[in-house]
């Protein structure tokens, strides 16, 4: 799965869904550290058995020492919507072939208008974003524009788009639990 680390004064949080996390690493073959994860802070109103998966987020705790290969991702400083067509590219761990080592890859997405998005998901809600891609990732995978955080997989089918958690509409939660 895929991981966003965003900067924190104290200390480094993580968005996802795991207890363990490896950063830094583009070849789960020659990994040198895990790390564990502390504490994991859930959406207090996250809906898993909603179709839409409502406040889909969570901040995971974990102390992480940045190196050349960890870089930190900012938050969006607004919580206005993207523009349909801005350039972004999600990441995440999946094997190109069967019997291929998990690897990072990369790809290219466009981001949706919420009007043709509505289209494919008629439930979204603002708390979700779409971005078309033709990368089959995880729930998980940051979905990253012009050098920062604005997604987090969420769900997709097999075509695109895929549905990201929009991180700019949790921001003061974000900030909230950051703080804790």
């Amino acid at each position: 799965m895929g991981r966003s680390v965003l900067e924190d004064p104290t200390s480094q949080r993580l968005i996802s869904c795991v207890d363990k996390v490896v950063l830094g690493a583009h070849d789960l073959k020659y990994v040198c550290k895990n790390y564990s994860v502390a504490h994991v802070y859930r959406h207090p109103k996250f809906m898993p058995k909603d179709i839409t998966f409502s406040n889909d987020i969570h901040l995971l705790k974990s102390k992480v020492r940045r190196n050349e290969n960890i870089r930190i991702l900012p938050l969006p400083t607004s919580s206005r919507d993207l523009s349909e067509g801005t350039h972004c590219t999600v990441a995440g761990w999946s094997p190109n072939e069967e019997n291929c080592p998990y690897m990072l890859y990369a790809a290219y997405a466009s981001i949706y208008d919420r009007r043709k998005c509505q289209k494919f998901y008629p439930k979204i809600d603002r708390g979700k974003i779409c971005a078309g891609h033709q990368y089959q990732g995880e729930m998980g995978d940051p979905l990253v524009c012009n050098g920062v955080a604005h997604g987090i997989l969420s769900y997709s089918n097999p075509c695109p788009p895929a549905v990201y958690t929009r991180i700019a509409q949790y921001l003061p939660w974000i900030k909230k639990t950051m703080a804790k």
